[in-house]
């Protein structure tokens, strides 16, 4: 048996591990088969040259596509969506590669324990493997559309950039509520961590400690390490991918705020999938935790693993003066133009 393990429970564990991590590994392989096809215009993945897709009328709805021109609309669109397939392929090749070095942990972790351990069963099974599997592709994920954005800049022909008639701010792309959401969420989630450190006995988990302490740390990291990649993203240069000025700027506004989706969604679902984890420690067999604080920790995490994924769905519409809602139907810009932005 590998690396020494004894006994029917270590053999079936590693059987377990070997079958996880095997599973790793393909996700992995999968988002790299992804991606290439991305890059390389599969049309499964991008689509016809021709037909209309939803990317098509969602440029239409950002104002993007200059729909008095046929030919330069569709030139425009196939630029747009060469750009976004580009971006793309690097967020999937960044999810894979951090999944490899997430599976390549967990067998260090074994080598150095003396046998594997399935990451369903860490923390005594209460979902902090996934968790932290899960995390890696969404770090992966965001870390990969940012060095996609950054090649894009890097092309032949950015040298050329169009000033902007004022500074652009977070708020132009996303709503407040965003952070005050995060902040709420992390101080309730410190509170139970707080309140139920006197509680902290009856399983070997939860008499260190340890595991709690690092979920509400690992939440206030998550928020900090967002906001800062939402200004970064929010003061870029701009991607120019035609010459038009006002098309290129609305082209470069559409991929920004998608980025800016992107990490939002997946700050709150990083931050729901924490708590998730924070919730199964509160309920582990044989804890004397009050269940109030298990009850705060699942009401103030389940609903965020909702409404990450809804965040993607809102497709770059975050309630920003510049981008709006999904559900107003206004034009993009028709918030600037409101403002007097």
């Amino acid at each position: 048996m590998p690396f020494g393990a004894t006994g029917a429970w270590a053999s079936d564990a590693t059987g377990v591990a070997v079958l996880e991590i095997g599973l790793v590994v393909l996700a992995s392989l999968l988002c790299g088969l992804a991606g290439v096809g991305l890059r390389r215009g599969w049309r499964a993945l991008v689509g016809a040259p021709t037909a209309p897709s939803p990317l098509y009328y969602h440029l239409v709805g950002w104002g993007v596509l200059p729909l008095g021109d046929p030919a330069e609309a569709r030139d425009v669109f196939l630029a747009v969506r060469a750009a976004m397939a580009r971006a793309h392929s690097y967020s999937l090749f960044g999810a894979g590669v951090m999944l490899v070095l997430g599976a390549l942990a967990y067998l260090v972790v074994g080598v150095v324990i003396g046998h594997l351990v399935p990451p369903s069963a860490l923390l005594g099974g209460s979902g902090g493997g996934q968790t932290v599997l899960f995390v890696l592709a969404l770090v992966g994920f965001v870390g990969g559309r940012l060095v996609g954005l950054k090649r894009l800049r890097g092309r032949p022909g950015q040298a050329l950039s169009y000033g902007d008639l004022w500074p652009r701010r977070l708020r132009d792309y996303r709503s407040p509520l965003f952070l005050a959401l995060s902040c709420l969420v992390v101080a309730l989630q410190i509170a139970v961590t707080l309140l139920g450190a006197p509680h902290r006995t009856g399983t070997p988990v939860l008499d260190r400690g340890l595991p709690l302490d690092l979920c509400a740390v690992a939440m206030i990291l998550t928020v900090v390490a967002g906001e800062a990649l939402l200004g970064h993203v929010v003061h870029e240069p701009r991607v120019l991918l035609v010459a038009d000025p006002l098309t290129a700027q609305r082209a470069d506004d559409l991929l920004r705020a998608l980025t800016l989706t992107l990490i939002q969604g997946s700050v709150l679902t990083i931050l729901g999938g924490v708590g998730q984890a924070q919730w199964a420690l509160l309920n582990t067999p044989g804890s004397a935790l009050p269940g109030a604080l298990s009850a705060t920790a699942f009401l103030t995490s389940y609903p965020l693993l909702m409404l990450g994924p809804l965040t993607f769905a809102l497709r770059g519409r975050l309630g920003g003066t510049v981008t709006g809602w999904a559900w107003t139907g206004r034009g993009m810009h028709d918030g600037a133009a409101a403002t007097g932005a």
